[in-house]
C-alpha cells in the first residue's frame, strides 16, 4: 500500500458559500484544502473515519489474502 495514496473518492458538492467551490459533502472542507489529502478532512468527517477504519483494519490482517487482487 502506497503511503501517498490518493483520496479523491469522497462525495463532493458545490459550496452553499461560493458556488465556484467544491467541497466534501460529509465535512465541507474545500477540496483545493483537502488536496487529496486524507488527514485534511475535519476531524469528525465519515468519510474520513470509514477510511482511517478501513486502513486500520487491513493493518490487523496483513496475513489475509484479497482475492479481488489476483
Amino acid at each position: 500500500m502506497s503511503m501517498n495514496k490518493i483520496y479523491d473518492d469522497y462525495p463532493k458538492m458545490r459550496s452553499k458559500i461560493n458556488d465556484e467551490f467544491i467541497e466534501c459533502a460529509y465535512c465541507h472542507v474545500s477540496e483545493i484544502f483537502i488536496n487529496n489529502q486524507l488527514e485534511n478532512h475535519a476531524i469528525n468527517c465519515p468519510y474520513k473515519k470509514d477510511q482511517e477504519n478501513f486502513i486500520q483494519s487491513n493493518k490487523e490482517h496483513q496475513n489475509f489474502h484479497d482475492w479481488s487482487e489476483d
